[in-house]
């Protein structure tokens, strides 16, 4: 498969160079946002088939995604038990604070009390 010419798009988060691979677009970016760790800056993938007309929106839609949930803490690639220490048990702590609604009701400190015993007690 012949490979097209890197194409390089202006983003929010840094310039992102995109190419074309058979039928499926690649695009690869280094974050600017210098307080994200260096192992975790740069961002490489595979769109699969888009369109041409809609590729650099594309592109920027999944960049910013994907800083977004790098800013928020949450672990892409990394293991469940690290995923549920940084960032499940503090959530629900704080829908805890909060009386917050969910689909399995309301957050109090007893609910709290139980997920946290039978998170730690069988899978840390």
């Amino acid at each position: 498969m012949k490979r097209t010419p890197h194409q390089q798009i202006p983003t929010a988060h840094g310039i992102a160079t995109y190419h074309k691979r058979g039928n499926n677009y690649y695009y690869d970016i280094t974050l600017d946002d210098k307080k994200i760790p260096a192992n975790r800056r740069r961002i490489r993938k595979s769109l699969g088939y888009v369109s041409e007309e809609c590729i650099e929106e594309k592109i920027k839609l999944d960049i910013a995604n994907r800083y977004k949930k790098l800013k928020r803490g949450i672990y892409i690639e990394t293991n469940p038990i690290k995923y549920i220490q940084t960032t499940y048990i503090p959530h629900i702590q704080e829908l805890t604070a909060n009386h917050k609604q969910t689909d399995r009701g309301t957050w109090n400190p007893k609910k709290l009390r139980d997920d946290t015993t039978a998170i730690t007690t069988y899978s840390l």
